[in-house]
């Protein structure tokens, strides 16, 4: 994740954090904000869009959280949603920000918040953390395979892995979380001293 999110390169970056709720999607889109957001001229982090999404006023709300974070000023006249969109992305296309959007649940949320591509200037990140499952099952499958491949088919490696499965998606490819890779490893070796590593 590390790799996907650093300032390396001058694309932009969307990436997901997706996986069931206590697994520690937010805790390590926080971990990640803290360590790569000097890199950034700005940056911004959105928890609970889910919640603070809902009633009349909530994703403008949410939208001048992000713009007060990305400009550090409190007052912004942002009148409705769209308002917002096209307000955002007229502020964030001229600046290297790092975003991250918190338990995302619905398509509105995130494009009221982040758009896509175009909204963003060469080298800018947003990091969402959602617990729904955006990518179709044909890559899911493809997915699948690797981590029983990882665990070495063994039932006891597959059930420690599904506790701490967190799936990074970028655009339409999706990995494990590096974490696993080793987790996966130690648990074969210890399951299974006779096999190779």
């Amino acid at each position: 994740m590390w790799n996907l999110l650093r300032r390396k390169s001058d694309d932009v970056r969307f990436v997901g954090i997706c996986g069931m709720g206590g697994i520690g999607k937010t805790t390590l889109a926080e971990v990640v904000s803290n360590r790569i957001r000097n890199q950034f001229q700005a940056h911004s982090f959105i928890g609970f869009v889910r919640e603070e999404s809902t009633g009349y006023h909530g994703l403008v709300s949410l939208q001048k959280q992000l713009l007060s974070q990305i400009l550090k000023e409190e007052k912004l006249n942002i009148q409705d949603v769209h308002g917002g969109m096209n307000m955002i992305k007229n502020i964030l296309f001229s600046r290297k920000v790092l975003i991250v959007l918190d338990n995302v649940d619905k398509e509105q949320q995130l494009e009221a918040l982040a758009g896509n591509h175009d909204w963003f200037g060469p080298g800018n990140r947003i990091n969402v953390t959602t617990f729904k499952k955006p990518y179709p099952k044909e890559n899911y499958v493809d997915l699948c395979k690797e981590i029983v491949k990882y665990a070495n088919g063994l039932p006891l490696a597959l059930k420690v892995l599904d506790k701490f499965l967190l799936i990074v998606c970028v655009g339409s490819s999706f990995s494990m979380h590096d974490l696993l890779h080793g987790m996966g490893k130690e648990i074969v070796q210890r399951e299974s001293p006779e096999e190779p590593s």
